[in-house]
């Protein structure tokens, strides 16, 4: 299943969004953690500055990738089963994000920009990769 993952500051864990399927678009699930692979890190320029300007933080950088599983604390709606558990190889690379700071998910020892990545591994301490893929940052416009 392809999903949006992001970080809840109200809930304090992370937001699962359906990006197919008949809850596409809808936050289906919450979670300590999720693993997707081929994920890509998206980032919304307008919301971004909107961040900046007001100082408010709101939704706008995610990542969206296939889910291979999670550490659920609860489902929103009657969906299949969701496939739970860990991964179970270590994903070491901290990928990081801050409004802040920069407008792009990036390598928090390097300093490069991260777009995407065969796996990641979301948890409310950050992004955890396991490979080396460096690509230009993705962004939208809206």
């Amino acid at each position: 299943m392809k999903v949006r993952v992001f970080k809840n500051l109200n809930k304090g864990c992370l937001s699962i969004i359906a990006l197919e399927g008949k809850y596409k678009s809808k936050v289906i699930a919450y979670a300590h953690n999720a693993y997707v692979h081929q994920a890509s890190f998206v980032v919304s320029q307008a919301s971004r500055a909107r961040v900046l300007s007001s100082g408010v933080k709101n939704v706008h950088a995610f990542v969206q990738g296939e889910l291979q599983c999670l550490d659920l604390i609860e489902t929103r709606y009657d969906v299949d089963p969701l496939p739970l558990g860990e991964p179970d190889h270590p994903h070491r690379r901290h990928v990081r994000y801050n409004p802040f700071i920069r407008g792009e998910f990036f390598d928090a020892v390097t300093d490069q920009a991260v777009a995407n990545a065969a796996c990641a591994f979301i948890t409310n301490k950050g992004v955890f990769l396991e490979d080396e893929t460096h690509l230009e940052a993705q962004t939208l416009a809206a």
